[in-house]
């Protein structure tokens, strides 16, 4: 008996002591000598949950609390295991079990929290958080998952707080200071997110979220290569399906499609259940090279995929028995400083108030001045970041909306799952896109006669709507701005201009517009793009000009501005000249309204008809090549 206890205690200390492989070996013996023995069985289990055999954890768990069933630690232990295999249902139903054998159990309740954050049950989840900081204040653990719920939820500063009392907690937790560097970025104070990632990388070499984060924020600053590399240095570490897309993303902006279209299709072989990678491919294919038959194949693949994840469809609408007032549903993470706040301001200022009513389901936490001015225009203003797509779907339903309309398509956080769930009774695409969704549940895409013709219906899962004239509706800016004279008449030579992305600047694209300028050899193109605030960035624009012999002499270049900056830079330009396929539509109109004209192209799909668009609108149909 001494014997036993002797290496029961040798056990506990080669455990504490991390000599690992020793303490499996001996905790197997004894395991074996005393298999009702339930600390032996527990030890084991901590060191294979250690060494992530999870099956072999999750054995001996179920051991310890067939022996020791009144031991609520027992039951979290096997909770862990049962989480760590990804059963989340049996998780949750053995930490309830230890919490009601233990109610101040604060650990349990932490691990609630996570298994009702990641369901996307967020007031749940912040509910159960802060009750294991109530039972234990000094759990920093609890403090960091608050702070990451309430970020997810759009509480800024309050996940700021508490990620700031995990780090007062536990001064050297690398999660948390990772975390704080998200809600920073999200708050717009990109030099303290970048001190965050920083330290969270100085206490954790290997980290890949730091990493892949870092890789966001460069690409935030418009600093593409340095986003490339801290990209691949993430996919080096954890090659997963978030870091392919994100390297994707990067890649794109400096031009290296191909590398991007490589990334996308890996991330869904990875996860072919990946929206965001499905809709990453698609606005790679419709933006740079698209083709009808891959768009197409590309597009129905994604409806699939959002059919499947549907459990049910919603077939009879409490909308139709309220009739006094119609309500116009709006998805979207853009509603703000960005063309789709610029084009959807100036038409929910005409909302005749008295026989519509406007809900907005923002997906986006960040809020500026445009985001205010909408507020103030929008009757219902709701936050969807955070929830799944089935509560997002419930939430609308339940709001009764008449028509449902998604403004992102394929962009960048946007929700079209959701409309999978048939949550209003007539759905619609506008706006945001340029393309098919892919999505049957979507009727209708609202366009023009010059950007969705009905010859191309076969190109849409959608039914076709025109709007009179152009499909878009520029709001003018806030601000007084003057309209300059010619420039050409006071510098003497024509200046063309272009204030697209200078990602959209193709190899074909800038052999075209060295011929422009070698047939008007005293002409010069000003250039303005966010990144040309960096010495390489314009290195290399100026090295592609070179190469179809076009000197420095002959280029402007500049940086980022604000946006009364931006605009009286048109008063500089003679010309705008859009690139194609992928040219402009808020740079196209913003000219206009700058009395600058746009030399565009129409081609053969939605996005490079966006200029023909508004200039035939305009009367300056023969500015359209």
């Amino acid at each position: 008996m001494k014997k036993s206890s002797g290496q029961l205690g040798l056990l506990i200390q080669l455990y504490k002591a991390k000599n690992y492989e020793p303490a499996k070996e001996l905790a197997a013996t004894l395991t074996r000598k005393k298999p009702h023995d339930p600390v032996a069985w527990k030890i084991l289990g901590a060191l294979h949950k250690q060494t992530r055999n999870t099956g072999e954890a999750l054995f001996c768990f179920k051991k310890v609390t067939e022996l020791s069933p009144y031991d609520p630690e027992a039951y979290f232990n096997l909770g862990s295991a049962y989480n760590d295999q990804g059963d989340a249902e049996l998780a949750r139903t053995s930490y309830e079990k230890a919490l009601e054998l233990k109610p101040n159990f604060a650990e349990a309740h932490n691990n609630i929290g996570n298994l009702n954050k990641s369901a996307g049950d967020l007031n749940s989840a912040i509910h159960f958080f802060k009750r294991a900081i109530e039972i234990n204040p000094n759990l920093a653990q609890a403090h960091n998952n608050l702070g990451s719920a309430l970020r997810d939820a759009g509480q800024l500063f309050e996940a700021k707080s508490s990620l700031e009392q995990a780090i007062l907690k536990l001064p050297n937790f690398p999660e948390a200071y990772n975390n704080l560097g998200n809600t920073l970025r999200d708050l717009g104070d990109i030099e303290k997110a970048k001190i965050c990632y920083e330290k969270a990388l100085k206490l954790r070499p290997k980290y890949p979220e730091a990493f892949g984060n870092m890789g966001v924020l460069f690409k935030l600053l418009g600093q593409y290569n340095e986003a490339v590399a801290w990209n691949r240095r993430a996919l080096s570490l954890m090659p997963g399906t978030e870091n392919y897309n994100n390297l994707g993303n990067s890649l794109a902006q400096i031009g290296k499609i191909d590398e991007a279209e490589k990334c996308y299709r890996e991330a869904i072989k990875l996860n072919p259940d990946s929206f965001i990678s499905h809709s990453n491919l698609l606005f790679l294919i419709s933006a740079y090279r698209f083709d009808i038959q891959t768009y197409q194949s590309q597009c129905a693949e994604y409806g699939r995929r959002v059919k499947e994840k549907v459990s049910i469809q919603y077939t009879t609408w409490g909308c139709a028995r309220e009739p006094k007032k119609f309500r116009i549903g709006l998805v979207s993470a853009d509603l703000r400083s960005h063309p789709v706040g610029y084009f959807l301001e100036s038409v929910l200022g005409k909302v005749n108030k008295s026989s519509f009513e406007v809900i907005a389901y923002s997906n986006e936490t960040f809020e500026d001045e445009v985001t205010r001015r909408l507020k103030q225009i929008i009757h219902h203003w709701r936050s969807i970041s955070g929830l799944t797509d089935e509560k997002a779907a419930k939430l609308i339903y339940e709001d009764k909306i008449h028509i449902l309309i998604d403004l992102s398509g394929h962009t960048v956080k946007n929700r079209l799952p959701i409309f999978g769930w048939r949550p209003a009774p007539v759905q619609v695409t506008w706006l945001g896109y340029f393309g098919s969704t892919g999505v049957r549940e979507i009727d209708y895409i609202l366009g023009d006669s010059y950007v969705t013709p009905f010859q191309d219906r076969e190109l849409y899962s959608e039914k076709i709507y025109h709007l009179p004239n152009s499909y878009l509706c520029f709001t003018p800016p806030t601000f007084e701005i003057e309209i300059g004279k010619l420039p050409a008449l006071k510098n003497g030579i024509v200046t063309f201009g272009c204030v697209s992305n200078i990602s959209r600047l193709t190899d074909n694209v800038i052999e075209t517009w060295g011929e422009i300028l070698k047939k008007i050899p005293s002409a010069c193109l000003r250039v303005k793009d966010r990144r040309l605030t960096q010495s390489r960035e314009r290195q290399n624009l100026f090295s592609r000009f070179s190469n179809v012999g076009i000197g420095e002499s002959r280029l402007i270049m500049e940086g980022d501005s604000s946006r009364v900056d931006y605009l009286e830079g048109f008063n500089e330009i003679d010309i705008v000249l859009a690139p194609f396929p992928y040219g402009g539509g808020t740079t196209t109109a913003e000219a206009l309204w700058m009395g600058t004209p746009v030399v565009t192209f129409f081609g053969d799909s939605f996005l490079s008809r966006l200029g023909g668009s508004l200039m035939n609108t305009a009367g300056l149909e023969h500015w359209v090549a």
